[in-house]
């Protein structure tokens, strides 16, 4: 037998008789750049207060737990609320959301990127 030459595209997943041989390198998206769900406001019950969000990248629902991970500090009080939103996976990075309740009795908890969430 002679010598084969095989030549594929580094960029393309190589399989035979059902094996994996090879699987290009994946980049990791910056959880920074997926659209986060608008939460409605809850009301304050004296509990904490894990309201659940909707993570997209594109049209792709994330899910978490396997492609991004919550967490939640201050949401027991009135006051300030902190939503953190860590990467998974394929995914990297954080996203971290202060939330401000000024209405006394309501707690505004919003997953949504952009400035703090004030309830009025």
């Amino acid at each position: 037998m002679g010598n084969v030459e095989i030549v594929f595209d580094a960029s393309t997943e190589m399989t035979a008789n059902g094996k994996t041989l090879y699987a290009p390198p994946r980049t990791k998206v910056s959880i920074k750049r997926c659209k986060i769900s608008d939460i409605a406001d809850q009301t304050y019950t004296g509990k904490a207060i894990k309201p659940e969000l909707v993570v997209k990248d594109g049209k792709k629902t994330l899910k978490a737990g396997t492609d991004y991970k919550v967490s939640y500090s201050a949401n027991r009080d009135i006051g300030v609320a902190t939503v953190n939103i860590e990467g998974k996976g394929d995914y990297e990075d954080s996203v971290k959301k202060d939330l401000q309740d000024q209405s006394g009795g309501r707690r505004a908890v919003r997953g949504h990127r952009g400035p703090e969430a004030v309830v009025s």
